[in-house]
């Protein structure tokens, strides 16, 4: 073989080892957002979804405004409102959420949100008030696209209306399962456990007040899809 040769097919190989390693490096990097696999989008990035389950049906959107933080907003058509299995009526919540990167690697993620809004737990009565769910998610990557999950949520309701001023406190934690479908389609379930503590008294000078916890849950199936 003249050095000619050898030459030519060094630079093969290295042209396919330049070309792999980018190749890798665009698919980890395709794995680097997502709903609920612990990280926040990038900059500039718009991420639009869909969940359903209990405790209801949700649509939402998030932009990525660096590497750091995201905003979004979310719309839900509720049915389980306090989250319990025994009570089921007709609700809705609409929130901003505002998600903060705290880890992002390989192997490991990590993001902090508060969502605020407001919320009819029911219709019935009606149940307004202001809602302000908060919490963190933790992800182990297994690879670039599976991702399971680890997350701590409460979603904190204050009721305003319906005779009644009450906090709705139910702290909950559970895991959850993430894979990319390609470099722009996500797939999951995410799940919550926990209780669902309520507290608080009847409006109009009537001195009445009130308090329980009962279980509550959250299991959803979620489609995500990374538009840019």
């Amino acid at each position: 073989m003249n050095n000619g040769i050898r030459v030519k097919l060094f630079g093969s190989v290295l042209a396919a080892a330049a070309a792999l390693a980018f190749t890798s490096e665009a698919r980890a990097a395709d794995g680097e957002w997502g709903l609920h696999n612990a990280n926040i989008l990038s900059g500039k990035n718009l991420m639009a979804y869909g969940e359903a389950g209990w405790p209801g049906v949700s649509l939402g959107a998030q932009y990525g405004l660096s590497d750091k933080i995201d905003i979004g907003g979310r719309f839900a058509f509720l049915y389980g409102g306090f989250y319990h299995p025994s009570f089921v009526a007709p609700g809705m919540e609409l929130n901003a959420v505002i998600r903060i990167g705290i880890l992002k690697g390989p192997k490991y993620s990590l993001f902090a949100h508060v969502d605020p809004g407001i919320k009819f737990a029911t219709f019935s009565g009606p149940a307004f008030g202001i809602s302000a769910p908060f919490g963190a998610e933790f992800g182990i990557h297994f690879t670039p696209e599976a991702t399971l999950q680890l997350g701590l949520e409460v979603p904190f309701y204050l009721n305003l209306t319906g005779g009644a001023i009450f906090v709705n406190i139910p702290p909950m934690a559970g895991p959850g399962f993430e894979y990319h479908i390609g470099d722009n389609i996500a797939l999951g379930l995410n799940t919550r456990f926990g209780a669902t503590i309520g507290a608080g008294g009847v409006t109009g000078g009537r001195g009445a007040g009130f308090s329980g916890a009962g279980f509550g849950f959250v299991t959803q199936a979620y489609f995500a899809y990374k538009i840019f």
